[in-house]
C-alpha cells in the first residue's frame, strides 16, 4: 500500500510542476483603468507603449487611452484566479496526504467473532488529499483574484514604471525616450 501511496504523491507532485510550468508560457493582462473623468474601463490589455495604452472591452473591441486621461491602473494576470486555484489545489492534495499518512493508525480489533477490516494509509492519504484540494482551491482561488494598483496620474515616469514592472517594453526603449 506504501507503493501506491507514493506514486499517487509523485503524481500529483508532477501535475503541480506542469501547471505551473504552463502558467509561465504566455503572459496576458486584465485591467481596470481609473479615468479622470470619473468612468473606469475594464479589459484585456491590448498594448502598452509611449504615452497610450489599447485595452480590448467586451461588446465595444479595442479601445486607446491616452496617458493625460489615466488616472490609476488596476492589473492582475489573465486566468490568475484559476492558476491560483490549481496551484492551490494541488499544494492542498499533497500536503493533505501526507498529513492523512501520517495519522494513519492501525485499528484495535476487539477479540471474538466480530472481523475487523484495516484498509492502511491509504484511505486516509485520499482523505487528506480531498480535503485538501477543497481548502487550497478556495484559498488559492483567493490569492489569485488579488490586483494590483498603481497610481498614474498623467505622470508619464509613473507610466513607464508601470511598462517595466510588467515587461511591457523593454528598458532600452523606456530609456531612448
Amino acid at each position: 500500500m506504501k507503493k501506491h501511496t507514493l506514486l499517487f504523491l509523485l503524481v500529483l507532485v508532477l501535475l503541480m510542476v506542469t501547471l505551473m510550468h504552463a502558467a509561465e508560457a504566455q503572459k496576458s493582462y486584465v485591467l481596470k483603468i481609473k479615468l479622470k473623468n470619473g468612468q473606469v474601463a475594464k479589459g484585456e490589455l491590448l498594448y502598452a507603449g509611449g504615452d497610450s495604452l489599447g485595452l480590448f472591452q467586451k461588446n465595444i473591441g479595442g479601445k486607446q487611452f491616452k496617458l493625460f486621461e489615466i488616472l490609476a491602473i488596476s492589473i492582475r494576470r489573465k486566468g490568475s484566479v484559476g492558476r491560483g486555484a490549481a496551484i492551490g489545489a494541488g499544494t492542498g492534495a499533497v500536503v493533505g496526504a501526507l498529513v492523512g499518512v501520517a495519522s494513519y493508525e492501525p485499528p484495535h480489533c476487539p477479540p471474538g467473532p466480530w472481523f475487523c477490516v484495516d484498509f492502511g494509509p491509504g484511505i486516509e492519504a485520499a482523505g487528506g488529499a480531498m480535503l485538501g484540494i477543497v481548502v487550497g482551491s478556495l484559498v488559492g482561488g483567493m490569492v489569485g483574484s488579488g490586483s494590483k494598483e498603481i497610481k498614474i496620474n498623467s505622470d508619464q515616469k509613473q507610466f513607464d514604471s508601470f511598462m517595466l514592472q510588467y515587461s511591457l517594453v523593454t528598458p532600452d526603449l523606456a530609456i531612448k525616450k
